[in-house]
């Protein structure tokens, strides 16, 4: 399983979107808001639905508490390690990518977005709540 850590992250096209971190966060992680916990950010993860709903890709690093900006759909991000035309969705590792080949039996299925090259990642998240057979 190939898991992508995204070092960092910058805006390449679109506006970005704020909320409250609910634990530390790095730049370059995949986001979730949890519902449980007064809709902070938190680093998403493909075990639970909740976790795995993501709704962008951090911009900054943050502490738990702090303003936390990120990348949401219809935004085109620059950042590197990826694999053009390759479909990246939510890891089972927390906050990280992974390429949706390499997802296991019954992990839950959220798409990022598209790597249109190897530096820039067009996202377009779409939670399908469908685990892999």
């Amino acid at each position: 399983m190939a898991i992508v850590s995204l070092s960092a992250a910058a805006l390449a096209s679109g506006s970005p979107a704020t909320g409250t971190a609910g634990a530390a966060l790095t730049a370059g992680e995949v986001v979730y808001t949890d519902t449980a916990d007064s809709s902070k950010l938190k680093a998403a993860q493909n075990d639970t639905a909740a976790k795995c709903t993501a709704v962008g890709v951090m911009l900054n690093s943050c502490a738990s508490g702090e303003v936390a900006i990120y990348a949401a759909s219809g935004v085109t991000i620059n950042t590197s390690g990826l694999t053009a035309g390759e479909v990246y969705v939510v890891s089972s590792t927390a906050g990280d990518l992974e390429l949706v080949t390499d997802l296991a039996s019954t992990e839950l299925t959220t798409i990022v977005g598209v790597a249109s090259s190897a530096t820039a990642l067009a996202i377009n998240i779409n939670a399908t709540g469908i685990a892999q057979p």
